[in-house]
C-alpha cells in the first residue's frame, strides 16, 4: 500500500534504523537523525539488488521509479 503524503511526514527517527515499504519495491529508510532515504529493491535473474535514490521527496522517489 503506498503512503500518503502525511503519513510519509509524520514518520519521526527512532533509536534504530527502519524501513516502511510504499509499493513495487520502493522503501524509506528512517535514520536515529531524522533523515529519510528512499531506496528501491528488485531483482535481476536469481540476485535481490538496492538503488538508493537519497534524500528526496515522496513524489520525486516515485517519479524516478518508473524511469
Amino acid at each position: 500500500m503506498a503512503l500518503s503524503k502525511r503519513q510519509f511526514d509524520s514518520l519521526k527517527p527512532k533509536t534504530k534504523t527502519y524501513s516502511v515499504a510504499d509499493g513495487g519495491g520502493l522503501n524509506v529508510k528512517v535514520l536515529p537523525d531524522g533523515r529519510k532515504i528512499w531506496f528501491l529493491m528488485y531483482r535481476t535473474g536469481r540476485r535481490q539488488r538496492k538503488f538508493t535514490f537519497g534524500e528526496i521527496s515522496l513524489t520525486d522517489a516515485r517519479q524516478r521509479m518508473l524511469t
